[in-house]
């Protein structure tokens, strides 16, 4: 549809200005229209993820928001870790998008470190921020179903999350994920 649209503006310029005007602002909405796609697209399943791996994956993330956000970023990442299933690396990485997105609207934070290891038969998945910090009991609020919805999707797949936080002190998401689920 594109090309077809692209070829006929050519062909039409001079002849008819008017619909020439037209079928270059459908070619803008098509435009449009396909990078809305693609970018719900990515939202759904990094390509990063899907081609490079759960460790790159999360440089990229963590290098993008560190930039925009200004944090000092400290990357332990064992880019040895492949070969995850789809759905345990997805979980992973959204657990670090969340934690990422969390720390950028209400820590405040200098510093963030992210790790990512295999140990023993686990993944663990650590991400850590200097920030405020908040009052652990708010997280039953219903308001707080971001780290709601980090936990249930690490549960579901038989791993733990587990959060510290000290107002004042910044705040710490372990996340551990058998082998054999992840």
């Amino acid at each position: 549809m594109r090309i077809d649209l692209h070829s006929s503006i050519k062909l039409i310029k001079d002849s008819n200005p008017t619909v020439h005007h037209k079928l270059s602002r459908a070619l803008e909405y098509l435009d449009s229209s396909i990078n809305i796609k693609r970018s719900i697209i990515e939202g759904m399943r990094p390509t990063t993820l899907t081609h490079l791996g759960l460790a790159t994956a999360l440089r990229f993330l963590a290098d993008e928001m560190s930039q925009v956000n200004g944090w000092r970023l400290e990357l332990d990442l064992d880019e040895d870790i492949c070969a995850l299933p789809e759905d345990a690396s997805l979980a992973l990485y959204r657990v670090a998008q969340e934690s990422l997105t969390n720390i950028a609207k209400y820590a405040g934070a200098g510093h963030v470190s992210i790790g990512l290891f295999r140990s023993g038969r686990m993944i663990r998945l650590a991400i850590r921020d200097d920030g405020k910090g908040f009052n652990l009991q708010e997280i039953d609020r219903p308001r707080s179903h971001g780290l709601a919805g980090m936990r249930s999707r690490i549960e579901a797949r038989g791993g733990r999350f587990e959060i510290s936080t000290t107002e004042g002190q910044g705040v710490a998401i372990q996340v551990s994920l058998p082998v054999e689920t992840a």
